[in-house]
């Protein structure tokens, strides 16, 4: 039997034409079995540090108030995949070099399941570290730390002036209104700590 299509199709336009579960596709994908592409720059996935299906709340586009735990009644709830950075990049060839994580209280999680990915590359983390947003997903900021400082990074704060500060003892950022974090693998810290010595703003991104 032959079948006519477009010329591409959703993971769950492949598992209805195939009599398969979308979560069997995606697995199929993530292995390398089954050829596929992004599309729009982007993945429809939820980080977390397991993989499976989530309930996830969205709002009106553009709110920035999406979440697997939203901090907002209302909003409309969707069935969405969950994944781990090390499913995300398995089957990428080049080396990752940042990785930019603003998911509302999901980044200890996110980390959690970034093991081969942090041994492989040795990424520098952008991360959001706002309390209430990952107590929410009774997460914290220490959560943060133990998934990150025994693999010898350390944290710096974004100042005003686009500059870092080195967080010495806990990762808070010092300024509420900045809860960005950048934090930087043992084989930049020479690079980074020189920079910050001499004075000037670290390129590191």
């Amino acid at each position: 039997m032959t079948v006519q299509t477009s010329a591409h199709m959703s993971a769950a336009e492949a598992a209805r034409l195939c009599g398969l579960s979308e979560k069997t596709v995606r697995r199929w994908i993530q292995a390398g079995k089954l050829r596929a592409d992004k599309r729009d720059g982007a993945y429809s996935v939820a980080l977390s540090d397991v993989s499976g299906l989530a309930r996830f709340t969205v709002f009106e586009a553009g709110s920035g108030l999406a979440s697997l735990a939203p901090q907002n009644p209302g909003g409309r709830q969707v069935d969405v995949p969950l994944t781990t950075l090390d499913e995300l990049t398995t089957n990428l060839e080049a080396r990752v070099a940042v990785v930019k994580l603003d998911i509302e209280g999901a980044e200890a999680k996110a980390l959690r399941g970034a093991v081969r990915l942090i041994a492989r590359d040795e990424p520098v983390f952008v991360v959001e570290l706002e309390p209430e947003h990952l107590a929410r997903q009774d997460s914290s900021i220490a959560d943060v730390q133990a998934a990150l400082r025994p693999r010898g990074y350390d944290a710096y704060a974004i100042t005003p002036a686009a500059r870092l500060t080195r967080l010495i003892g806990e990762w808070n950022p010092p300024d509420p209104h900045a809860p960005n974090v950048v934090l930087v693998p043992p084989s930049q810290s020479a690079r980074v700590t020189g920079a910050l010595e001499a004075g000037g703003t670290d390129r590191l991104l």
